[in-house]
């Protein structure tokens, strides 16, 4: 979910500067769970790239990561006048399923 985002966010797979300046964001905005920027850096660069996460990650912080970080990127990305945050979970789903 997390890849999908971030490549609609910016209409193509960002770049470093991009997941860094977002990481730092994330980490700001989600202070109550602990993650850092280069956590959240780490796991962007990972899921854009198809790395597995297990290679960088134990797996209950990617758990933490995977959750931590999709949810402000949704909560971050700006909705079309009167589409909701579920429909765009639809589409979210739809490419995921799609990519299979």
């Amino acid at each position: 979910m997390s890849g999908f985002i971030l490549i609609d966010l910016h209409g193509a797979r960002p770049t470093p500067q991009q997941v860094n300046a977002l990481a730092e964001e994330i980490s700001r905005m989600e202070a109550w769970a602990a993650v850092s920027v280069g956590e959240a850096a780490s796991f962007m660069n990972a899921v854009v790239a198809g790395q597995p996460l297990t290679e960088r990650f134990t797996p209950p912080n990617a758990v933490v990561l995977a959750f931590v970080v999709a949810g402000s990127l949704l909560s971050a990305k700006p909705m079309p006048e009167g589409q909701w945050w579920f429909n765009y979970l639809d589409k979210v789903e739809a490419a995921i399923e799609a990519a299979g």
